[in-house]
């Protein structure tokens, strides 16, 4: 039998999430020193100084803006593609967001859309790394650090992988890699923020520590979550039942079910939800010293398979820099006909989707109506092959011929 194949899997076996939903119920009282040990690892793990777990990466950005202390009407560079929460987060303080369209190369920024941007004079640069891929950093970090702004990272879907033997997330003032669901380090939810200076760090830490401790309940419904999701893409489940269910909704509604993770929510938001300042629990952590063990595995797994893709087919999209190590997070293949391309990998038992994020560059609610043309074409044409360290050789096989068959119509 020929198992339908899933876009994605969650990283934790589902005998693992099993566990840890009986063992985060009945978990002791908060161990601070378990905490502190995941974030020394951490740190050890990217070869950063010391790191400081958070409960969103959102969260994270709220603290490092926080004790930046800009005034308002600051500017900060932005990404297109990202999640809103990290406008809002912006916008809560009362900053000026200047989006820098994307190089369809790399995922990361446009050089003469950022050479453009920079004119502007912002105090501020958070550059993100989609997919996982290392974009050309030769050419961009000299720019941003000829400016003298503040540098931000957001390597949430590129933990583990590195510039010039350095791992992103080191490579500026500041940086926050979120550790949610799908994640390449999945601890139910939370983040790792990490900061050059000392004094930096100890304000972060003490910003964090005043945050309320969350309900054990919300951490349950996290890892329910999670399980639901392995449960619905296990091989057997999969092609028995969500498969068929996710195409008989295509037909049904003539459409294409393909955000990753589901549609967002792309209103407004005006006060920082009470959600986003709840602390990280220490099971957390505990959970995030397991995964690290694994995580290097994990990674030279993903790296293989991309490698395996870009050495046999000829799909254009985001690909690493030749002085990076890229561990990808997904593997992103932009087509003319995107609809006509899930379709076929659909009737081939294949499942695939595009970005969960939002283009924020056509959000009007936020006052933003602009022509971006290579955020366009990556955000609605580049549609994500399954790139996850479960997929098996001959998985690999089956949508490698896949591709090629669809390419020889």
């Amino acid at each position: 039998m020929n198992y339908a194949i899933p876009r994605g899997r969650i990283s934790h076996p589902v005998r693992t999430e099993i566990f840890d939903f009986f063992h985060a119920a009945i978990s002791p009282k908060e161990n601070q020193s378990v905490l502190t040990q995941f974030e020394t690892k951490a740190a050890d793990y990217i070869g950063a100084s010391q790191a400081v777990f958070f409960p969103f990466a959102r969260t994270s950005l709220i603290a490092i803006l926080e004790i930046s202390e800009l005034p308002v009407g600051s500017r900060i560079l932005m990404p297109t593609i990202t999640i809103k929460p990290i406008l809002d987060v912006v916008k809560h303080f009362g900053l000026e967001p200047i989006l820098v369209d994307v190089d369809v190369r790399s995922g990361c920024w446009d050089l003469s859309s950022l050479e453009s941007a920079l004119r502007k004079n912002p105090s501020v640069a958070l550059i993100t790394y989609l997919f996982g891929v290392v974009p050309n950093l030769d050419e961009i970090l000299p720019k941003l650090r000829a400016k003298d702004l503040i540098l931000i990272e957001d390597f949430s879907q590129a933990f583990g992988s590195r510039y010039r033997g350095k791992s992103l997330g080191t490579l500026g003032d500041f940086s926050f890699c979120s550790t949610s669901s799908t994640k390449t380090l999945d601890t139910y939810g939370g983040a790792l923020v990490f900061a050059q200076e000392s004094e930096y760090l100890d304000k972060l830490k003490q910003w964090r520590n005043k945050l309320k401790q969350p309900k054990k309940s919300t951490l349950l419904k996290k890892i329910f979550k999670n399980l639901i999701r392995n449960i619905a893409t296990n091989k057997l489940v999969f092609s028995i039942l969500t498969f068929p269910l996710i195409l008989l909704f295509n037909a049904k509604m003539n459409a294409e079910v393909g955000k990753f993770t589901g549609k967002r929510p792309q209103n407004p938001i005006y006060k920082i939800p009470e959600l986003w300042l709840e602390a990280p629990l220490s099971f957390q952590a505990k959970v995030g010293l397991r995964e690290l063990q694994l995580q290097n595995i994990k990674d030279q797994r993903k790296i293989a398979i991309a490698a395996r893709y870009i050495s046999e087919l000829k799909t254009v999209g985001p690909r690493g820099a030749g002085f990076g190590l890229s561990v990808y997070w997904q593997f992103i293949s932009i087509e003319t006909s995107a609809v006509k391309f899930r379709r076929h990998l659909n009737s081939h038992g294949i499942d695939c989707a595009t970005t969960s994020l939002v283009n924020l560059s056509t959000l009007k609610e936020y006052g933003f109506n602009l022509d971006l043309p290579y955020t366009k074409l990556l955000y609605d044409n580049g549609v994500y092959l399954p790139c996850y360290h479960q997929l098996t050789d001959q998985e690999q096989t089956r949508i490698i011929q896949c591709v090629r068959n669809f390419y020889a119509q």
